[in-house]
């Protein structure tokens, strides 16, 4: 019952711990701590304990109860120090906000879809809001949460929001489900498109963290929220593209 197991790695796919007590818990864990050495995983398991404690805590309420072994393997994975979680939450949302808006580049114009147009937006809009991003410090960012980029994005596209319903038994586990189609449509787009540039690469690495292969969603429900589970179509304004004064390839550069 490790909140994050060693095994899951096929080559270059690790695979979401899907199978975890929460898999929420447990996948958020990793968005924050992606690296696949022994520190890295030791801090997954580490916050992916203390995340657990709420669900815990509602477990039990319900009357269930975990047995000895299985609550001390949870209580011996939070020993890990993870002193950085408010900069890896920084740097990760960081990253997903870069990737979403490369991927509405691509939606509007795919010449223009690249990590570097997309760092220029989103520094530009980090400065109208009197927030620090430089670029060193987002290719950073870049190299240390590269492989949970569509998860981030995911959740940046749903504004942060999880949904449930009770009067149709939309339950959270079925909207954490429909978060994971979305981030897997970005996943495929990211590790498939390639910028029609001689000799580019697909925005996203082979080794990003993703559902198993024989994961899929649940069926929809008569009555369930339509949009879980769909990527919405974002796309740049022209205006975003002056101001990060991004160029068309073949223009020449403005002088004035």
């Amino acid at each position: 019952m490790d909140p994050i197991r060693e095994k899951g790695y096929h080559g270059h796919m690790p695979f979401l711990p899907l199978d975890q007590p929460d898999p929420l818990m447990a996948t958020m864990a990793i968005m924050h701590y992606p690296g696949q050495d022994d520190l890295e995983r030791a801090r997954a398991r580490a916050l992916a304990s203390r995340l657990l404690a709420e669900p815990l805590k509602a477990f039990h309420a319900d009357g269930q109860r975990l047995g000895y072994d299985q609550l001390a393997e949870i209580a011996t994975g939070a020993g890990e120090s993870i002193d950085d979680l408010e900069d890896r939450h920084f740097g990760g949302t960081a990253i997903g906000e870069v990737f979403k808006v490369l991927f509405a580049l691509h939606n509007t114009e795919p010449v223009l879809a690249s990590w570097e147009n997309a760092i220029k937006i989103t520094r530009a809009h980090a400065r109208r809001h009197e927030v620090a991003a430089s670029r060193s410090l987002i290719l950073k960012h870049r190299q240390r949460f590269h492989s949970v980029a569509h998860l981030w994005a995911a959740l940046s596209l749903r504004e942060n929001r999880w949904t449930t319903d009770e009067s149709c038994g939309y339950e959270g586990a079925h909207d954490f489900a429909y978060f994971l189609e979305e981030a897997e449509t970005l996943r495929r787009w990211g590790q498939h498109w390639r910028h029609p540039r001689e000799g580019s690469e697909p925005p996203l690495p082979k080794d990003v963290w993703r559902v198993p292969q024989d994961w899929s969603p649940p069926e929809r429900q008569p009555g369930w929220p339509t949009r879980p589970g769909r990527i919405p179509m974002v796309f740049i304004d022209e205006d975003v593209l002056r101001d990060a004064k991004i160029r068309r390839p073949g223009r020449p550069k403005n002088s004035s």
